[in-house]
């Protein structure tokens, strides 16, 4: 996806397992990425697959389909998870099942998820992120049948927080499995199942989370300087980690930092 600039504020909010976008998109062509995508309108959009279009205003898109989307809606929201996090994985069986155009009531069932905070002037640090957190739980629930909460991170075992802290403070050296484990006492593959479970993504995606919100820190204090901020964040370069943040979030960090004034960023994982 592509978001647009336009009369309306949007905002893309960076989460621990893909991104949450508000706001009119409008594709540069077909792509595909790594995130799953759920994309809800108040007004019908056109989403573009190889050989078909379709005018909905409800639907998901596999991991790593070919796609294209065009909505001009300032209240579209657009849901971008990691297929290995614990909602996408919740996913999975949901999409298989339904396709691309979810029914109607579904449509409905979503809309009456709205999140007030997404769409006012409040980006109140922790409060704001977790009401975002709150409204992704609600309409992961309705899609996927069940009700799948994210972890938080004050609720995380002892040894569990103590990798991530080690993770986050080696980005530079990026340990292997074997050191984090040995570093917390608990064999690679029991460390392997617990971290998942508690962090909601695999150590190697949280490592590279970390990084890429380090970049986008430096980008947000420095927004001209992509190279400083690929280096700083241990990228080869700045086309691995544009690379990178599009596999991720379906976009580019330019079309992120240089859509002017009316696009608001806020980063809500850790």
């Amino acid at each position: 996806m592509s978001p647009r600039e336009s009369s309306a504020n949007s905002r893309l909010i960076l989460l621990s397992a893909g991104a949450l976008f508000t706001g009119p998109v409008v594709d540069n062509g077909i792509h595909r990425h790594l995130a799953m995508q759920f994309v809800v309108s108040p007004e019908p959009f056109v989403l573009t697959l190889p050989g078909r279009e379709i005018q909905t205003r409800c639907a998901w898109i596999p991991s790593r389909t070919e796609h294209s989307l065009y909505g001009t809606s300032p209240h579209q929201t657009v849901l971008l998870l990691d297929p290995e996090s614990v909602h996408g994985e919740a996913w999975l069986q949901q999409i298989q099942d339904n396709g691309q155009a979810p029914p109607e009531p579904l449509v409905r069932e979503i809309k009456a998820q709205d999140c007030p905070l997404l769409n006012s002037g409040s980006d109140s640090g922790e409060e704001f992120c977790a009401a975002v957190a709150e409204h992704i739980d609600r309409v992961c629930a309705v899609v996927g049948g069940r009700a799948v909460a994210a972890p938080a991170a004050s609720s995380r075992a002892p040894r569990i927080t103590r990798a991530c802290a080690y993770i986050a403070q080696r980005l530079d050296e990026q340990p292997s499995l074997e050191e984090i484990a040995a570093h917390i006492q608990l064999s690679p593959g029991r460390l392997t199942h617990l971290f998942k479970q508690e962090v909601g993504v695999p150590i190697r995606r949280y490592a590279l989370w970390l990084r890429t919100r380090q970049a986008v820190q430096s980008l947000i204090d420095h927004p001209t300087n992509l190279t400083q901020a690929a280096h700083e964040a241990n990228f080869a370069d700045q086309a691995h980690f544009s690379r990178t943040f599009r596999e991720m979030f379906g976009l580019t960090p330019k079309q992120v930092l240089t859509t002017g004034p009316k696009r608001s960023l806020h980063i809500c994982f850790g």
